[in-house]
């Protein structure tokens, strides 16, 4: 078993994060503008950063190359199986709106925002790529 020091750090630092976040929003201090505001900042200019960063610090063979294309590969087959899956558990759904509300969030989760940190603790830079 590999040493889980990393990913239990990472995973209660996000855990804090999220607990300041909730602590800020009942208190006022955070309002549904201003999370907003970071949320797009964290989207548009963190994440981004954060990428080109690990690129920078990272040296890629072919190997990187060619898994990193395996990685796109599967990904899309993922994506297409669980639209297929989702075509088939919204049927009985009678208003259009929520059905394709539905289907979306079974086809897209969000999980850029905690994925990355995870992914950099366990696999350095590299996992970010």
């Amino acid at each position: 078993m590999s040493d889980l020091t990393p990913l239990i750090n990472t995973t209660l630092t996000m855990l804090i994060l999220i607990a300041a976040g909730f602590v800020s929003a009942k208190i006022g201090v955070i309002d549904k503008t201003s999370s907003k505001k970071l949320s797009t900042l964290i989207v548009n200019v963190g994440q981004p950063f954060l990428m080109i960063w690990s690129l920078n610090r990272t040296e890629f063979s072919p190997d990187d190359l060619k898994a990193g294309g395996i990685v796109i590969a599967i990904a899309a087959v993922v994506h297409l199986v669980a639209i297929i899956i989702s075509q088939g558990l919204t049927v009985g759904f009678k208003d259009i709106k929520e059905k394709q509300i539905t289907r979306y969030g079974m086809v897209f989760a969000n999980n850029a925002f905690y994925g990355y940190p995870v992914l950099q603790a366990v696999f350095g830079d590299k996992g970010v790529f």
